[in-house]
C-alpha cells in the first residue's frame, strides 16, 4: 500500500503539472501567437504590403484553424493582391482569397461580414471579366450581398456595395 501511495503522489507532483503545462499550451499560447501574426499582418496590410502580409495571415490561420477572423483578412489580403495583378496570376489570387472567405463563411455563417466580404470578392471578380462568366460572378455577388442584407438589414454600407453591383 506504501507504494501504491508513492506511486500517487508523484503522479499528482510531475504529471498534473506537466498536463496542465500541455493544456495552457495548447489552448492560451497558440491564440495568442496567432493574434501576434495577425497583428503583424494588419500593419503589412496597412502600408499596402499584401506580399508581406498574406504570408503572416496564413500563419494565423494555421495555429487557430477555427477562427474566422483571420480567413476574413487573409482572404481580403488575397483578393487586393488579386486586383494588383494581371491575367492567369490576378485568377490565382482571387481562387485563394475565394477559398479564405469560404473558410470564414464557413465557420461563421451568421456573420454579415463574411457574406459582404464574399460580395466584394465576386463583384471585384466580374469588373475584371467578361463574358459569361462576368453576368454569373454578379450573379454570385448579389446573393451574398442579399444574405448580408438578410443578416444585417441597417446597414448602409451594404446597401452601397448592393448597388455597385447593379
Amino acid at each position: 500500500a506504501g507504494k501504491l501511495g508513492d506511486v500517487a503522489v508523484v503522479a499528482s507532483v510531475v504529471v498534473v503539472p506537466v498536463l496542465v503545462v500541455v493544456l495552457v499550451f495548447t489552448t492560451n499560447i497558440k491564440i495568442i501567437s496567432a493574434d501576434i501574426w495577425y497583428k503583424q499582418g494588419l500593419s503589412s496590410e496597412r502600408l499596402g504590403q499584401w506580399d508581406a502580409a498574406i504570408p503572416l495571415y496564413q500563419e494565423a490561420t494555421t495555429l487557430v484553424e477555427d477562427e474566422d477572423f483571420y480567413y476574413l483578412f487573409l482572404g481580403r489580403a488575397l483578393l487586393e493582391k488579386g486586383n494588383a495583378a494581371e491575367g492567369e496570376e490576378r485568377q490565382l489570387w482571387l481562387l485563394e482569397s475565394e477559398q479564405a472567405l469560404q473558410q470564414a463563411f464557413k465557420t461563421a455563417p451568421l456573420n454579415p461580414d463574411h457574406s459582404r466580404n464574399l460580395s466584394k470578392l465576386y463583384l471585384s471578380w466580374g469588373q475584371l471579366t467578361t463574358g459569361e462568366q462576368r453576368a454569373e460572378l454578379f450573379d454570385q455577388a448579389l446573393a451574398y450581398s442579399a444574405q448580408a442584407l438578410s443578416l444585417s438589414p441597417n446597414t448602409a454600407d451594404i446597401w452601397n456595395e448592393r448597388a455597385q453591383i447593379f
